[in-house]
C-alpha cells in the first residue's frame, strides 16, 4: 500500500494500478468515479488534470453525488470523458445493466476502467476456505 496526495490513508496497488492506466485529461475532461469510498481514485484522478464527480449509494462527502447502482446513474447520456468503478463490480447484483449504465453515460469514443479482486487469486481463494467470504465482503456471494 502506498499513500497518496494528502491522504494519509494507504491506497492499494490495485488502486494505483487502474488510475495509472487512466489516459491524459482533455481539456475541461470530465470524469465519474462510481462508488468512490475513501476518496483516494477520486483525488488521484484530480492530480492528473480531470474534473471528477465522486459518487456513493449514500453519499455524505461535501459535493459527491447518491447514485444506487441498482437504479439508473443519475446523469445525462454522453455526459463524461472517462467512466472509472474499481473494486466495486463483484458488489453488484446486475452487472450487465451496470455495464449498461456505463456505456449510456460515457462519450462515443471515451474510456472506462473497472477493476475487480481476483477471486482465483490463491491469497482469496484460502481466505473463502477459513471464513466462508471472499475477501472484503461481509456476506457470501449470491449464487446467482
Amino acid at each position: 500500500m502506498a499513500k497518496t496526495g494528502n491522504s494519509a490513508t494507504p491506497v492499494s496497488a490495485r488502486v494505483i494500478g487502474a488510475i495509472e492506466l487512466v489516459p491524459a485529461a482533455p481539456p475541461g475532461g470530465l470524469a465519474l468515479d462510481i462508488s468512490a469510498g475513501d476518496g483516494a481514485s477520486t483525488r488521484m484522478l484530480r492530480g492528473r488534470g480531470w474534473r471528477v464527480i465522486s459518487t456513493e449509494r449514500r453519499a455524505t462527502a461535501r459535493g459527491w453525488v447518491s447514485a444506487d447502482l441498482h437504479h439508473h446513474l443519475p446523469f445525462r447520456a454522453a455526459s463524461f470523458d472517462l467512466v472509472v468503478m474499481l473494486e466495486v463490480i463483484e458488489h453488484v447484483a446486475d452487472i450487465p445493466r451496470v455495464f449498461g449504465e456505463i456505456a449510456r453515460v460515457l462519450k462515443p469514443g471515451a474510456a472506462a476502467i473497472l477493476s475487480t479482486p481476483n477471486r482465483l487469486n490463491v491469497t482469496s481463494r484460502i481466505h473463502y476456505l477459513l471464513s466462508g467470504f471472499y475477501k472484503g465482503r461481509r456476506a457470501p456471494l449470491p449464487y446467482r
